[in-house]
């Protein structure tokens, strides 16, 4: 039995033998050198292992010699990949095989892990940020916001753009004029009903580029007038959800804010909401005014200053704008619907209505420095107010294509807006020389209420021949404003002689004004190609205006009804205007190069009518140039080159030249110049970007300046009791120039984003006080930095802070100067205190340095809350907080005009507690999810 078992182990130990022989025989050979990526050295000891493909199972290893070769058996019948590692390298496989003979892999590569992990940010980077021929494409996605934060949150973090604190816009230098949603308008004229309500996590792509006109978009080529916009494009899952805001929120000292936004996106459809009522001075509060004055064209070339209307000359009753600016105590009550949607061929289609009820209340102390050949007046006012406002406004837009081809189309665009406003004043206010003797005393009450209403509309017609570039349009045009506004003006002043009362004169009456513009227009143009790269551009317009105004003043009868014409300051005018107009441009476009020059000229006739007989009919006929010329030069794909000239005239207008007699400030009268010569404007502009997609860096700087010829200007005649007479004149010497520059880049030591950015600006004004010439000379410089680290669900912080200097000079008194430091620091920012909870500071710190004229002030304001968030989303949010806790907010402005030196202060909105709740919701919309 022994010898049996004895013989089967010899007989199991020989099997063994002879399947490990067979093996040795079944085996080749890999050999290679492992090296190393970025420095391309040969690494030692590094780790090679042979892995089964089945299962990873190990079969042998080995490691490479002193120079970094290796040499290792491999089997021949089973797949197999081999693994290399090395510490603080990333590891690599080579793949699966299964060979029949020997392989010689050359150099196998490794890298380190900061170098990979440095190639993958590179990559990330590179997504974030693209440029695409006059466009700056920036990945929503790539830059971390908080979760449910909106646009505005989100644009702050882009490279190279400022959000300041009241929500403006600057983009490479300058100012946003239009945020669109996927191209289209949305809530038209108010960009900040966008930034402030849609929400980051829906958007794709935020681009920055110059917008063409309607016009310039359909030949192909750029016309120099461009503006600066941002359309946000819209993931395209987002498009089929619903998604918005609600807020309710109560506070002490009567202060509160509810306000509620809807958005309902289907495919190409889009629906939104908005609606808020509070005091608070948060949305619906500015609306842009640009539809009430006159655009005589489609916007493709610059001679909008042919033509002056009557609107506005007899407004002097109602000389509130309609709008907040941080003035007051405002209640607002704001509603607004958009609708857009494309059709076939890809017409679209666009409407916007809006609707506000605004209340205003406060009080504005003013100080002006008169500064006259003989000394200086001191001024000083209080004035409290009460405002309102009552809007409706309707825009529609409509792009129609009539064929799948797209040559024959049409925009149209529609506006109308009803504004009812009353007005009521009272102002007291007092003069005194440079000694501090009284010269006189005022109080002037003023009331009012008036109605400007505005209708315009326009169509562009359209059509594309077959021959590429080569075009024709017709642009007609219409546009009629009313303004009625009626009041009384309620006016004692006391003048004094040495310190004693000499006189006093008393001003009662009531006052009806009515002013209205019709505008029609129509203008062909026609685009030819020259050559591949080279096009030529014509038109031909003409244009009509009819315009009149009237004031009606009414003084007081023994009854007490005011019915008694004051013939003196009753008045009624007529301005018509007709004009023809021509222009005749160049273009040249490649890849790299876009240049065209060319000009229009304007043959202008109008005639002045009074209506009363008091004074003679005016004719005049002027001839207008308009050249312009234009460069964007693409260095490379990353850094451009734009240069921009364009010359314009701007006619005087009807109350400058025959203005009608204004008495409701006896202390300031207005006389007209029927000899005034239109003054002429030449602009230049120059801008130059670099951006660095691969280290995410890059800078802007930029240069303007502008240059006004037989510009109209004021001669102001100041008598002894402080009156003063203005009367319109032509002057020379007028400039302006500036500059501006920032740098952006992302520090990576400290994983922060750093943006600073600089400006500088000066001109001179010319006018006359008391016959003396006056050169007024103004400078401001001032150099900034924002930066900012965040790290989502558990803070986002800022800093941003900037200092600068003021200059201002008058070479009448030029010791009665207003130069003076301004600085101001602002960090801000939110801490997650808990997995749910975030503390928000907001500190704002304005100092405002003294100068000859005015003394120095602080204004620091402290806004802070903390804020519970529930849900798994964190959509729902409970937040307490404190506005200017320390109860300093102040709205302060100093300016130069002419020979006087300004600082008015305004009341404001100060210290205030407030809970609210505030619930974001979405639905249906799967990847607009927080950005991680």
């Amino acid at each position: 039995m022994d010898q049996k078992r004895t013989t089967l182990k010899k007989y199991y130990l020989l099997l063994l033998l002879l399947c490990m022989s067979a093996a040795s025989f079944a085996q080749h050979v890999i050999k290679g050198t492992v090296t190393d990526t970025t420095s391309k050295t040969n690494l030692k000891e590094v780790t090679i292992s042979v892995l089964t493909a089945a299962d990873s199972f190990l079969y042998k290893f080995s490691k490479t010699d002193k120079d970094g070769s290796f040499s290792i058996s491999v089997p021949d019948s089973i797949p197999y990949f081999l693994l290399f590692e090395y510490p603080h390298y990333a590891s690599f496989t080579s793949g699966v095989e299964q060979a029949g003979k020997d392989i010689n892999m050359g150099a196998v590569p490794l890298s380190t892990k900061a170098h990979l992990l440095e190639e993958v940010i590179v990559k990330k980077r590179v997504g974030a940020m693209i440029i695409k021929g006059d466009t700056t494409e920036f990945t929503a996605d790539s830059f971390k916001v908080q979760p449910n934060a909106t646009v505005e949150e989100l644009l702050k973090k882009l490279p190279g753009i400022q959000v300041d604190k009241s929500g403006n816009i600057t983009a490479q230098g300058q100012a946003v004029k239009r945020v669109l949603v996927d191209g289209e308008e949305f809530f038209g004229d108010d960009p900040k009903l966008v930034t402030k309500n849609l929400r980051a996590d829906v958007v794709d792509k935020v681009q920055v580029y110059d917008k063409k006109s309607d016009q310039a978009a359909f030949t192909g080529v750029s016309d120099g007038n461009d503006e600066r916009t941002i359309n946000l494009k819209i993931k395209e899952t987002a498009k089929h959800g619903t998604f918005g805001k609600v807020e309710v929120g109560g506070g002490t000292n009567g202060f509160h804010q509810s306000q509620g936004n809807f958005n309902q996106f289907n495919k190409s459809q889009k629906f939104s909401a908005t609606a808020a009522v509070g005091n608070t001075a948060k949305v619906g509060l500015d609306w842009n005014n640009d539809s009430q004055n006159w655009n005589n064209d489609d916007g493709s070339n610059n001679d909008g200053a042919d033509i002056q209307t009557a609107q506005g000359s007899n407004s002097t009753l109602i000389s509130w704008d309609g709008n907040y600016g941080n003035n007051g105590i405002p209640l607002s009550q704001f509603g607004g619907l958009h609708y857009d949607n494309t059709y076939k061929y890809g017409t679209k289609l666009n409407a916007d209505y809006k609707i506000n009820n605004l209340m205003i209340k406060g009080n504005t102390v003013s100080d002006i420095r008169n500064n006259l050949p003989t000394g200086t007046l001191i001024s000083h006012s209080e004035n409290i107010f009460d405002n309102q406002s009552f809007r409706n406004k309707l825009d529609g837009r409509g792009e129609i294509y009539f064929d799948s081809a797209k040559q024959n189309s049409m925009i149209v665009n529609a506006h109308g807006q009803l504004d009812h406003r009353n007005s009521a004043s009272n102002t007291m206010g007092n003069m005194k020389d440079a000694n501090g003797n009284l010269i006189n005393e005022s109080r002037n009450r003023l009331t009012s209420t008036g109605d400007i209403n505005t209708f315009s509309a326009n169509a562009l017609l359209r059509h594309k021949f077959k021959k590429e570039r080569r075009t024709l349009s017709l642009y007609l045009a219409e546009q009629y404003n009313t303004n009625d506004n009626g009041g009384f003006v309620d006016n004692t002043i006391n003048y004094y002689d040495n310190g004693v009362l000499s006189r006093t004169s008393i001003l009662d009456q009531r006052k009806d004004n009515n002013s209205n513009t019709l505008v029609l227009n129509a203008k062909a143009t026609y685009s030819e190609p020259l050559s591949k790269n080279a096009s030529l551009i014509v038109n031909y317009g003409i244009l009509a205006s009819n315009s009149s105004a009237s004031t009606y003043s009414y003084n007081k009868n023994a009854q007490g009804i005011y019915d008694s014409l004051d013939t003196k300051f009753s008045n009624s005018y007529k301005f018509n205007q007709f004009m023809h107009r021509a222009g005749m441009f160049y273009y040249y476009n490649t890849k790299k190069v876009n240049f065209n020059f060319g000009t229009n000229v304007g043959f202008n006739r109008f005639t002045q009518t009074d209506e009363t007989g008091k004074t003679e009919t005016v004719k005049r006929n002027f001839v207008n140039w308009y050249p312009q010329a234009s460069l964007r030069y693409n260095i490379q794909s990353n850094t451009r080159l734009r240069i921009n000239y364009n010359g314009s005239n701007t006619q005087p207008s009807m109350s400058q030249i025959q203005p009608l007699a204004q008495n409701t400030d006896s202390l300031n009268i207005y006389i007209g110049n029927p000899n005034l010569k239109p003054s002429y404007n030449n602009n230049l502009n120059i801008n130059f970007n670099k951006f660095d997609i691969v280290s995410f860096s890059g800078y802007y700087v930029g240069m303007w300046g502008n240059n006004t010829t037989n510009v109209i200007t004021t001669n102001t005649t100041t008598a002894a009791n402080g009156s003063t007479t203005y009367e319109y004149t032509n002057a020379n010497g007028n400039y302006s120039f500036g500059g501006y520059g920032g740098i952006f880049r992302k520090i990576k030591k400290w994983e922060t984003d750093l943006n600073v950015f600089l400006n500088y600006t000066q001109s001179r004004y010319i006018n006359f006080a008391n016959s003396a010439k006056n050169e007024s000379i103004s400078r401001s410089s001032s150099i900034g930095f924002r930066m900012g680290k965040e790290k989502e669900k558990k803070y986002s912080l800022a800093l941003e802070a900037s200092v600068g200097y003021n200059f201002n000079k008058t070479s009448l008194q030029s010791q009665q100067s207003n130069n003076y430091v301004n600085f101001t620091i602002n960090p801000n920012g939110n801490v997650y205190l808990a997995k749910a909870v975030k503390l928000n500071m907001d500190y704002n710190f304005n100092y405002y340095g003294k100068s000859n004229s005015y003394n120095a002030y602080n204004i620091g304001i402290m806004n802070a809350s903390i804020s519970k968030m529930f849900g798994k989303s964190e959509n729902l949010e409970i937040r307490a907080g404190v506005n200017d806790l320390f109860n300093k907010n102040l709205s302060l402005q100093r300016t130069n005009s002419g020979n006087q030196i300004y600082q008015v202060l305004n009341s404001t909105i100060r210290r205030y507690y407030m809970l609210s709740v505030i619930w974001n919701f979405k639905t249906g919309m799967a990847s607009a999810a927080p950005s991680n």
